[in-house]
């Protein structure tokens, strides 16, 4: 199980790990050794990797942090030589990423039967990774785009081969490219195989330079993408309202990258109903429990009417705090939302989302209705959440926001029309 408890840092400690952390955007060649010192106590599953067994047939080299550390060394040797491009907060963003692709398999490693042998296996270790560090590196007050491309960076950083070994189409590759600079995931997962000892790692190999290739083949590498297609389409209807210039624009990148459609033809064909009535627009805040979306919304979306879930637990039972209701809570607040639709009203949708199941039919049901969806996180540190949710009237427990954290999933492009991260995070 993941270890719920809280790590308390002071100032001081954190200022010496964000100097550390610059250190990364210059020359500075951390072996794992270094890298735990700094932040194991901020990151305490590194701690783990020694004790965490990998399986011989595709990790003989042994446990987590040998193999941990071949991969810092094989990325150092990258960054000198053909990737030697690659500077700045880019650098660091690549190091963090080998660092901590594997931080999860402490967690998630186990033995299981793999075609009649019984193998170490870490199932899912590259999403709950990103999902454990989501928070866990917001103290650190690292730039914004580079939060997201190290979490992007352990997320992804197995899909590049399997696009190859499954033979994916295009939409595949657009799909990580809206995530992650290509070129970063393709050098971590380049670091990844060259960092350990298996017996088809030549292949392995192969199949990262060939996923190179694709990428390039695509005008996908070093560029990001779609931007050809919306040259087009933003070309044809500048003259509409902007969110339903914003809603076409978002339809035809999603059913590009569904493989619904093949070119911009399409997409203004697909999307052509959408030029003939007002388009409403959902904003659904998502984040911890005194994360600010309230307060958010009362700043920026004043003239819109809220659906809170808070608020209707408050009408049902007296008291926002309780979670007794919850199914009719939901099932009160998806009629409202679904009047609100029907309406072409737009509305804000207020509650903590932390589920990607949730968020997903909330995003099919906007769809359903031609509405435009806007997703927007409210990204704060557990301690800071937890503070500012010790000053309501009705604040919930510290357990349940440390839990709320523990079980958040961190929100993709493709969840919503429009992704947008608020913090105090710079770039």
């Amino acid at each position: 199980m993941m270890n719920k408890n809280r790590v308390k840092t002071n100032g001081k400690v954190i200022s010496q790990v964000k100097y550390w952390l610059e250190g990364l955007t210059h020359n500075a060649k951390p072996s794992f050794a270094e890298c735990l010192s700094v932040l194991g106590a901020h990151f305490p599953l590194l701690k783990e990797f020694q004790q965490t067994q990998q399986e011989p047939q595709w990790h003989a080299e042994g446990d987590v942090a040998i193999h941990t550390d071949m991969v810092l060394t094989a990325l150092y040797r990258l960054l000198d030589n053909e990737a030697v491009h690659i500077t700045g907060w880019r650098r660091a963003s690549l190091i963090l990423g080998a660092l901590l692709h594997d931080v999860a398999k402490p967690v998630t490693t186990v033995q299981r039967q793999v075609r009649g042998h019984l193998r170490w296996v870490s199932p899912k270790h590259e999403t709950i990774g990103r999902d454990y560090l989501l928070f866990r590196l917001l103290p650190f007050e690292l730039p914004k785009t580079v939060w997201l491309t190290v979490l992007h960076l352990v997320g992804e950083h197995q899909v590049p081969k399997w696009l190859v070994i499954k033979d994916k189409p295009i939409a595949d590759y657009l799909q990580l490219a809206r995530k992650v600079d290509l070129e970063l995931i393709y050098f971590l997962a380049l670091a990844d195989m060259q960092g350990r000892e298996c017996e088809d790692k030549q292949w392995q190999l192969e199949l990262l330079e060939l996923f190179k290739m694709q990428s390039r083949q695509y005008n996908l590498w070093q560029q990001p993408p779609h931007q050809d297609w919306l040259k087009v389409i933003e070309q044809d209807i500048s003259c509409l309202p902007k969110v339903t210039q914003a809603l076409i624009k978002s339809e035809a990148v999603y059913l590009r990258e569904q493989g619904v459609i093949h070119d911009p033809a399409d997409a203004l064909g697909k999307t052509y109903h959408y030029r003939n009535k007002a388009t409403p627009q959902v904003i659904v805040a998502c984040g911890l429990s005194g994360s600010g979306k309230s307060t958010w919304i009362e700043r920026h979306h004043a003239d819109l009417p809220v659906i809170s879930l808070d608020s209707i637990r408050q009408e049902l039972t007296g008291n926002q705090a309780d979670q007794r209701q919850n199914k009719q809570v939901v099932t009160i607040a998806k009629q409202r939302l679904k009047d609100c639709l029907r309406n072409r009203q737009s509305v804000v949708w207020d509650a903590t989302n932390i589920r990607r199941d949730f968020r997903d039919q909330l995003f099919t049901m906007i769809r359903n209705y031609d509405g435009f969806m806007q997703l927007v996180m409210m990204v704060n540190p557990m301690d800071i959440c937890i503070k500012q949710n010790q000053k309501r009237a009705n604040g919930l427990s510290d357990q349940i926001i440390v839990e709320q954290q523990n079980r958040f999933e961190f929100p993709l492009p493709v969840e919503a029309h429009q992704l947008t991260f608020i913090s105090h995070l710079k770039g």
